[in-house]
C-alpha cells in the first residue's frame, strides 16, 4: 500500500501546476490585499482535511497518537527561517517540487541545499550548535487526542472560515476555492492511505527527502522505499506530466543572483524546518490539520517570516 504514496504525489503535484498554485503565493496575496484571500486558501485547505481527520476518527479507522513535546523558541526561529527562506526561493519546498517539474532549475538548487542542510543539521553539525534553542520543552496538548475537542475546534475553525467565505466571496470567486479544496481532500486522504499503510501521517517532505539521500547514498542498500518516498516523487512527475501536456513550462533564468537566492532560501528552510521540525507542508498544514499547538504557532511565524522578508525587500528598493 505504499504505492499509494505515488498516486497521491501524481496528483497533488498535477493540481498545483495545473492550477498554478502557489503556497508561498498565496500568503503573499493574503499579506498584500485587504480580503486575505491568500490565506483563505490555507484555512480552506485545513478544515477539509481536519473534517476528514474528525470523520476518520469517528469511523475509528484513525487513532491520533500523543504529539510529542517541542520548544517553542526552536519552533519560532525555525518558522522564521523558514518564511525568510520560503520568500527567496519563491516557494516552499512542495512549490520547489513543482518548479522542478515545470523545467526550472533554481527549484532544484533550493531542494538540493534544503537536503544537504537537514543532512548535517541531523548528523549534528548544525543542532548541536543550535541545542540551546530546543532547551526548554512543553507539552503540545491542545485537545489532548479527545475527539470531542477536535471536533469543537473543527466546529470553530469551520464557522470562521464560512463567516469569512461570505463577506469575501466577491473577491474570492468560487472557482478559486477548488484548488484548495481539492488540495484539502487529498491532504485528508493522504492520512487513509497511511493507516491502510501500516503509518499514521499525512504529507510529508522532510522525512521522506533524508530517506531519498540515504537511498541513493546507500545505492538503495537497507532503506526501503516508503509512502512518503513515493509521494515526494510523485509531486514533481505530476507537475511534469501537466506542465508537458499543456505546455506550463514555466522556467525562471539561472542567473548568478538567482542562483545565489536558491541555495541560501535552501539552506534557510533547512535550518528552519530541522530547528521547527517541519515544513509548511507538515507543520501549517498536516498539524494544523490535527489541532498541534505547534503546528499553529509554526503557521503563524513562517507567515510572519515571509512578510517581514517582504517588507525588508521593499525598504531596500526604496
Amino acid at each position: 500500500m505504499v504505492q499509494t504514496g505515488l498516486i497521491f504525489g501524481l496528483l497533488l503535484g498535477a493540481v498545483l501546476q495545473d492550477w498554478h498554485f502557489n503556497f508561498a503565493r498565496q500568503i503573499h496575496n493574503g499579506l498584500t490585499k485587504q480580503s486575505g484571500n491568500g490565506l483563505l486558501s490555507l484555512i480552506v485547505i485545513i478544515v477539509v482535511e481536519s473534517a476528514i481527520v474528525a470523520a476518520l476518527l469517528l469511523a475509528g479507522v484513525l487513532t491520533i497518537p500523543a504529539n510529542p513535546d517541542y520548544a517553542p523558541a526552536a519552533t519560532i526561529v525555525g518558522s522564521l527561517l523558514f518564511g525568510l527562506g520560503m520568500w527567496l526561493a519563491h516557494g516552499c519546498i512542495v512549490d520547489n517540487f513543482v518548479q522542478v517539474g515545470n523545467g526550472d532549475l533554481n527549484g532544484l538548487l533550493a531542494l538540493l541545499a534544503f537536503t544537504l542542510t537537514l543532512v548535517y543539521y541531523n548528523w549534528g553539525v548544525l543542532s548541536d550548535r543550535l541545542g540551546a534553542l530546543n532547551s526548554e520543552q512543553v507539552s503540545d496538548d491542545l485537545f489532548h487526542g479527545r475527539i470531542t475537542g477536535f471536533l469543537l475546534c473543527l466546529g470553530i475553525l469551520a464557522v470562521i472560515t464560512v463567516a469569512w467565505l461570505v463577506w469575501a466571496r466577491k473577491q474570492v470567486g468560487w472557482r478559486a476555492l477548488v484548488a484548495p479544496l481539492l488540495i484539502g481532500l487529498l491532504a485528508g486522504g493522504a492520512f487513509l492511505a497511511n493507516a491502510l499503510a501500516h503509518s499514521f501521517g499525512g504529507f510529508a517532505i522532510a522525512g521522506p527527502l533524508l530517506s531519498w539521500y540515504g537511498f541513493i547514498k546507500g545505492h538503495g542498500a537497507g532503506i526501503a522505499l516508503c509512502w512518503g518516498m513515493y509521494f515526494t516523487a510523485g509531486i514533481t512527475i505530476g507537475a511534469f506530466l501537466v506542465a508537458l501536456v499543456k505546455r506550463q513550462f514555466q522556467r525562471r533564468p539561472l542567473t548568478i543572483i538567482n542562483l545565489i537566492s536558491s541555495i541560501v532560501a535552501g539552506v534557510l528552510m533547512g535550518v528552519g524546518t530541522g530547528l521547527s521540525k517541519g515544513t509548511l507542508t507538515s507543520n501549517g498544514l498536516v498539524y494544523t490539520a490535527l489541532f498541534s499547538v505547534q503546528g499553529w504557532l509554526a503557521l503563524v511565524f513562517i507567515i510572519v517570516g515571509y512578510s517581514l522578508a517582504d517588507w525588508l525587500a521593499h525598504r531596500i528598493k526604496k
